[in-house]
């Protein structure tokens, strides 16, 4: 344990820095919830740290930035195929995203410029920053979990899994990463060493992974049409929530003590963490393919039907 301490107070050190940072910027004022077409499918969806602008990526192979108040599409990126995901740098500088033409691009959020690309073997599948910003994690269809310097766009580490990489995430404050397979495994991995620390079985693909906003647990979603949530450092199943269909998407609410998961029965449901009950569902128009919580207690749902929805958890939760 001693040798995890420092990286782990270093990491702290770094997520105070970022707070510091959010707080300059403010939290957008956002008004009402709104929906926001797009040209296919929302397959991934972000929100840039201050909660005013998202990024989508979409299935019309386009990435977008949208205004979060006022709804309007300020940009919009064209890539080689499916953008599969997408996720902002801590400080909301640039954006990262993984597409089915077998790259990860780094791209500017103001000007949206390509900054870098990062050649993959297969579709990337899933991406994630290190809460310092200084690299990324990679998941793709060719079977690998990629470290990436974000600097330079060199594959620091490659790691092999059974099967494609659906979902990859950070630790909060170290350097442990949770992936989701298509082998029916949640891997808890040091990214430092590579060393698998543990793995979860599933009854199906593990489609989505989230930690805890403490580092203490992660909630899964698979194909078998459960939530779980996983004690992360026994590897215990803490608590599991059936839903109608194949789970989607998870997120944590800022504080914590709520779940929200996107599913393939076009519903999206706040769960409380404790007793697995369903406070609330959202019915959507097709299947809900990805949600994002932002701290000011907005939802963002991307789903099947082509579009974004901007969903007030306040009243949501009514």
């Amino acid at each position: 344990m001693a040798s995890r301490e420092a990286p782990e107070q270093q990491l702290r050190s770094v997520a105070a820095e970022v707070q510091s940072r959010l707080s300059m910027l403010g939290v957008a004022h956002i008004e009402k919830e709104r929906e926001i077409d797009h040209g296919n499918e929302v397959c991934c969806v972000a929100w840039h740290p201050s909660g005013s602008r998202l990024a989508t990526g979409c299935g019309d192979k386009k990435l977008r930035f949208i205004n979060a108040v006022s709804g309007k599409v300020e940009r919009e990126v064209e890539h080689g195929d499916l953008v599969w995901c997408v996720a902002w740098h801590p400080f909301g500088a640039k954006v990262a995203t993984g597409c089915g033409d077998k790259k990860l691009r780094l791209i500017d959020s103001v000007t949206g410029q390509v900054e870098q690309e990062v050649e993959h073997g297969c579709e990337v599948c899933c991406v994630a920053w290190h809460p310092s910003g200084s690299k990324l994690a990679t998941g793709s269809a060719d079977k690998k979990l990629r470290l990436i310097d974000a600097a330079t766009g060199k594959v620091q580490r490659e790691g092999h899994h059974g099967d494609l990489v659906w979902c990859v995430a950070w630790h909060p404050f170290s350097s442990r990463l949770a992936t989701g397979c298509g082998d029916k495994r949640l891997r808890l991995i040091d990214a430092a060493t590579g060393q698998v620390e543990r793995e979860v079985e599933h009854g199906g693909v593990v489609t989505c992974v989230a930690w805890h906003p403490s580092g203490s647990k992660l909630a899964t979603g698979s194909a078998d049409k459960k939530l779980r949530l996983i004690n992360a450092m026994t590897g215990q199943m803490e608590l599991l929530v059936d839903h109608g269909e194949l789970v989607w998407s998870v997120a944590w609410h800022p504080l914590g003590a709520r779940l929200a998961t996107g599913c393939a029965d076009k519903k999206l449901r706040f769960l409380d963490t404790v007793t697995g009950r369903t406070e609330k569902e959202v019915e959507h128009g097709e299947e809900v393919c990805c949600v994002a919580w932002h701290q000011s207690g907005w939802l963002a749902t991307g789903c099947r039907d082509k579009k974004l929805r901007l969903i007030d958890d306040n009243i949501a939760s009514m």
